[in-house]
């Protein structure tokens, strides 16, 4: 399973994932702009794929399927709308119920969280994470300005710059530091909640990332 820019990448082509998760609202963004990352990312899948793969996307922006379709169909390609009313709840009594019958999931603040839910209501006994380092907090500054800065690190980014932590884009809002340790905090307690769900339905997270922050899940090595 592969998520957000991973079609961009040559990645892609060589591990051939059998699922791909989308969630930010940016995929959504201008996607009628040939040169927008949304259509850059639709456009490659279509282009690439040569195997069967299933596209889940958020029931939210089922009201942009016929355009995603335009961009990434393709007789492999199978998208699937997932109910994703995320709500910041502990995972206790019914809420978990809730979220093991797909009627709300725990909170999204990163497209991780939604990954593995997926991959959970698949069935599969296993899940292994890669490359989930969580450790942004280590690349957090606050300019002269008092403006929120990160240098945003991928695997795929060879040269990461410093750039503004927006919280809203379109207007230029910064995150503010209790903002960014907030979204963090639900992040992590998402994280949790999934932790009880895979118990209840008998599987076992791994995260095989080195140097990781995420503390919910076991560590495990790549054997």
């Amino acid at each position: 399973m592969c998520v957000n820019l991973f079609a961009l990448d040559s990645h892609f082509e060589f591990f051939m994932p059998r699922h791909y998760v989308i969630f930010d609202p940016l995929f959504f963004v201008g996607l009628d702009d040939p040169g927008s990352m949304a259509s850059k990312v639709f456009s490659a899948i279509r282009e690439k794929l040569s195997w069967p793969m299933t596209l889940y996307i958020p029931l939210r922006f089922k009201g942009y399927e016929a355009q995603v379709e335009k961009l990434a169909l393709s007789e492999k390609l199978q998208i699937i709308f997932f109910r994703d009313a995320g709500l910041p709840l502990d995972g206790a009594g019914i809420s978990l119920w809730l979220m093991e019958h797909q009627v709300i999931m725990p909170r999204a603040q990163n497209v991780l969280v939604a990954a593995i839910y997926v991959g959970i209501l698949l069935g599969y006994p296993r899940i292994c994470l890669e490359g989930a380092d969580h450790s942004w907090h280590k690349f957090l500054h606050l300019n002269s300005e008092n403006k929120l800065m990160i240098k945003d690190v991928h695997f795929y980014d060879g040269n990461p710059k410093m750039t503004p932590l927006l919280k809203d884009s379109e207007n230029r809002i910064h995150f503010s530091v209790e903002d960014i340790f907030r979204a963090y905090y639900l992040l992590h307690k998402s994280y949790k909640v999934l932790a009880r769900i895979a118990i209840r339905k008998n599987v076992r997270v791994i995260n095989r990332t080195p140097d990781s922050f995420i503390d919910a899940f076991e560590k495990g090595g790549r054997s």
